[in-house]
């Protein structure tokens, strides 16, 4: 289901013709968008299918590697040629350790801030090759959106519209209704655990097949 068919039903389901009107047609994406904002939170560190692996090599000692998108999280970060992925820390627990240990050798544990992955320890005039798996921020969605390019699957899709719904018959501004309300929310929440429930099966298949060669 594409977004414009998206907005269609929402017109079908909820208030009707008036969401083929221009201004309609934004607000409708403006209630899908919190719907999307809400899933891809909850959904982001199970949802294999949005995960990025980059491989990158850091240069000229530079103990930092710089992602091609923004992460929304970072999974893994797995160094060619050691057993073990880096330990992730915070920011300032990152900065304590650099203060506790003073190190050379090979990356132990990583931080990232923004698209920036920072690593530590390093070996002088050694670089690195890194293989970095992590969810990109959330796109938001426009009613040229494809199918293939919402991140659920698509049998899935329709818990958007859901979403949408519920949020629209919450707004006091001419929409809010609130028996259909209930029943948006009924839809939304069993729709949200149907898909958790979808993903945590498919990724306990997915994920037991990775190994960092």
């Amino acid at each position: 289901m594409n977004v414009a068919q998206m907005i269609s039903l929402m017109g079908i389901l909820g208030i009707g013709e008036t969401l083929a009107e221009e201004a309609s047609k934004q607000i409708a994406l403006q209630y899908l968008n919190l719907a999307h904002d809400q899933l891809y939170r909850e959904t982001a560190n199970i949802n294999a299918n949005i995960w990025v692996d980059e491989v990158l090599t850091n240069v000229n000692n530079n103990p930092t590697i710089v992602l091609s998108e923004i992460p929304f999280l970072v999974a893994k970060v797995f160094v060619k040629g050691q057993m073990c992925p880096l330990k992730p820390l915070s920011v300032l627990d990152f900065a304590q350790y650099q203060f506790d240990n003073l190190l050379q050798g090979p990356p132990l544990v990583y931080m990232f801030q923004l698209s920036t992955v920072s690593f530590y320890p390093s070996q002088p005039d050694t670089s690195y090759e890194f293989t970095v798996w992590y969810a990109p921020k959330r796109t938001p969605l426009n009613e040229f959106t494809t199918e293939d390019s919402i991140p659920y699957p698509a049998e899935y899709q329709s818990v958007l519209v859901d979403g949408a719904l519920y949020y629209l018959f919450q707004d006091e501004s001419g929409f809010k209704n609130p028996q259909k309300e209930n029943e948006a929310l009924r839809r939304w929440n069993q729709g949200r655990a149907d898909l958790m429930a979808y993903l945590y099966g498919a990724n306990s298949q997915r994920i037991s097949t990775f190994s960092n060669a």
